[in-house]
């Protein structure tokens, strides 16, 4: 259904990104071990969603979305927001807080302030992405026809859930490099993103 140019051009995106950030050094503690391992968990999910839909496995590739929303906004709150005590407690089997105070503490610190942007996320996009992952009514729709029970999504959805993919992926990957001991990685990072979506400013 989407252009194998288009998914090409994913994948050469996801290639450039693990390029930049693999094999690179952080400092050791609890908080940056465990904030970079959810930033690396949501690239993960990134890279199994183009995947997903190049085999043509959509529903599967659309239901990844929340848990990669999930696991790189957990990553962003261990990275700015947690203590070594909470980080250490969370990797030793404790709990997370929940989404909407994640959200709240982060939009707490002025460079997320400004635009509310997560908070808009969850409200917009938030019963979708669930639909998605819990085979919801929304996801339902996407496999029935009237005279037929299969798969039937559009290019355009296919689109949107590549682009969301994308976007999340790299700000795993933007949150891996602010991590990082050399401050050229999150530039590398940063100029990617804003060749990616020029109209994109990203602060370093």
């Amino acid at each position: 259904m989407i252009l194998d140019e288009r998914l090409l051009n994913a994948e050469n995106f996801l290639n450039q990104l693990h390029a930049t950030i693999n094999n690179i050094d952080i400092p050791n503690s609890d908080r940056i071990r465990a904030a970079t391992t959810c930033f690396g968990i949501a690239r993960d999910h990134h890279h199994a969603i183009i995947l997903l839909i190049r085999e043509t496995f959509y529903a599967s590739s659309f239901a990844l979305l929340r848990i990669l929303f999930e696991s790189y906004l957990r990553g962003l709150w261990l990275s700015v927001c947690s203590t070594d005590t909470q980080a250490c407690n969370i990797m030793n089997g404790g709990k997370f807080p929940e989404y909407f105070e994640i959200i709240e503490q982060i939009e707490k610190i002025p460079e997320f302030n400004e635009v509310l942007f997560f908070s808009s996320i969850k409200k917009k996009y938030w019963k979708i992405l669930c639909d998605y992952t819990h085979t919801g009514g929304l996801h339902l729709q996407r496999w029935n026809r009237n005279n037929a029970i299969e798969p039937k999504y559009t290019n355009q959805e296919i689109e949107e859930v590549l682009g969301f993919a994308e976007f999340f992926g790299a700000m795993a990957a933007l949150g891996i490099a602010q991590l990082s001991t050399l401050n050229s990685v999150e530039i590398a990072v940063t100029d990617q993103i804003s060749m990616r979506w020029p109209s994109i400013i990203v602060k370093e």
